[in-house]
């Protein structure tokens, strides 16, 4: 299955975030999927959104997101769309040398943001390509944000907020 959506309306909510995740991560689990890194949850008209992508080789892959709908009213699965995922498995590819990194993380952020997470990512460009990054995650007063920086230039690629820092 490449994905499926149910467009029927969901009159309540009963199930806290948490809930919803396990919920997601079951079924994927029951689908054979390996552990994926949770990066995004959206709730909208009793609806959850999760996005995860894979980490390979230490690597999140972006371009490779697998995403869950799940109904916050009981935690039956709404929507499935793995098609990136599936697509990305049959052209495999591992870097085969990451790029020279001559820079520090901390030098180029602002001094008032707190990093609470790096990881390397290959997230998608606009020119339909995809581009290493390190990943920094931050806290800045009481919001937190993903902040993207090219891992062989540290020149900034995107900057994402998000609502927590368990996305980290």
């Amino acid at each position: 299955m490449l994905w499926m959506m149910a467009s029927e309306e969901v009159a309540a909510s009963h199930l806290a975030a948490q809930d919803l995740v396990a919920r997601g991560r079951e079924f994927l689990q029951q689908r054979g999927f390996p552990p994926l890194h949770l990066t995004d949850l959206q709730i909208l008209q009793n609806r959850a959104t999760l996005t995860f992508v894979p980490n390979r080789d230490g690597i999140l892959r972006y371009g490779e997101a697998v995403k869950v709908q799940v109904s916050a009213a009981d935690g039956s699965i709404l929507g499935f769309w793995g098609t990136a995922y599936y697509t990305a498995q049959s052209r495999l590819e591992t870097l085969e040398q990451l790029p020279a990194q001559n820079w520090q993380v901390r030098e180029k952020l602002r001094p008032e943001l707190e990093i609470l997470d790096e990881k390397l990512a290959l997230i998608p460009t606009a020119e339909q390509g995809e581009v290493l990054t390190k990943r920094v995650g931050v806290r800045y007063q009481d919001e937190y944000y993903l902040i993207y920086l090219n891992a062989e230039t540290g020149e900034e690629e995107q900057i994402v907020q998000v609502s927590s820092s368990e996305y980290f």
